[in-house]
């Protein structure tokens, strides 16, 4: 991997540093910034030649060695001290224009899988749920630009998440699992069959989890509607629930994901490309990269995002259980 100049903080998650890093601890924020921008100020080799897929590289004079497990697409894994760290968006092999081929995130694609994974992971806590969320670290500017299918360009950047091992065959859940957890999702209002959801006739489930079930990544797929009403697939089309059997499960109002933020309202499209988070994740990253923008407008967008779902959570009861929660699940009623 080769150094990249000029690499930003955009938002970091402290608390969780801190916690799965221990030698972080005793460091100031500002120290656990040089930690973060000395460990991961780099991008795959493959990205820093003449390609189709980005605008030119400021390189510097350090190299550092990652790793690209089978299956892992644009995501390195990279070791640091104390540990690992996964890093989404930080290069590919042969870098292509287009959809999932660059190698690279845009910033606001991490912004909004920011917010997405500490979203989930707080509806999956409430809910009591067998399962959590990889947890997401930090998101960093690149300073430069990923060319999208149209030729438009957006700011550069990644996600940074804790290091984990994935299920095989994409990492994708399958079955009864796939179909309990993406009802536990609807009960809030989310859903994982975000990508072209308004234009495909079925649901297909997009939950991709770690090795050993404890927890899932990769949460741009997820959206936030109204109602359901469209049969729901795995994602290698088993069907898994029909909008008029027992377990199929609508939004509980009381506690669903607030639509003002979470929903689609700027676009009026519901897709996980064209949300309100997606939307407003990208403003933000264009401002930041111009300056018009600081780590405080983050920082509250994080608020504006997770702070009303946080009192709507604590304002009413979890399920009693797990147990409970699944035996609602399998009877359809809550």
């Amino acid at each position: 991997m080769r150094e990249v100049r000029g690499v930003r903080i955009v938002a970091v998650d402290y608390e969780l540093l801190r916690r799965d890093f221990p030698h972080l601890a005793s460091l100031p924020d500002e120290g656990v910034d040089r930690w973060l921008l000395d460990e991961l100020s780099f991008i795959a080799d493959g990205q820093t030649g003449s390609n189709t897929a980005n605008t030119p590289i400021q390189l510097g004079k350090r190299t550092r060695s990652g790793f690209r497990p089978a299956s892992y697409g644009r995501a390195l894994v990279l070791p640091v001290e104390g540990g690992l760290l996964d890093v989404k968006g930080a290069g590919a092999v042969a870098p292509l224009r287009g959809v999932y081929e660059t190698g690279l995130a845009s910033t606001g694609e991490a912004i909004r899988e920011f917010i997405w994974e500490k979203a989930v992971n707080r509806v999956l806590a409430h809910a009591g749920a067998r399962v959590t969320t990889v947890g997401t670290y930090a998101v960093l500017d690149y300073g430069f630009d990923v060319f999208q299918e149209d030729g438009s360009r957006l700011p550069a950047g990644v996600v940074v998440r804790q290091a984990h091992t994935r299920m095989p065959r994409g990492g994708h859940l399958e079955g009864n699992g796939a179909a309990e957890l993406e009802a536990v999702l609807r009960r809030y209002g989310i859903t994982s069959a975000g990508q072209h959801y308004q234009k495909s006739p079925d649901d297909f489930a997009n939950l991709q989890g770690t090795r050993d079930g404890k927890a899932i990544y990769d949460f741009g797929a997820f959206l936030s509607v109204d109602r359901f009403h469209k049969p729901m697939r795995d994602f290698h089309d088993r069907e898994m629930r029909i909008p008029t059997g027992k377990n199929y499960v609508q939004p509980d109002p009381e506690v669903r994901i607030p639509l003002d933020f979470w929903g689609s309202s700027e676009t009026k499209i519901q897709d996980s490309r064209f949300d309100n988070p997606w939307v407003y994740s990208h403003r933000l990253a264009q401002d930041f990269r111009k300056g018009k923008a600081t780590r405080h407008h983050v920082e509250e967008h994080v608020q504006n995002a997770l702070g009303p779902l946080e009192e709507r959570l604590l304002s009413h009861p979890s399920p009693a259980s797990c147990a409970d929660l699944y035996g609602k699940l399998l009877t359809g009623r809550f």
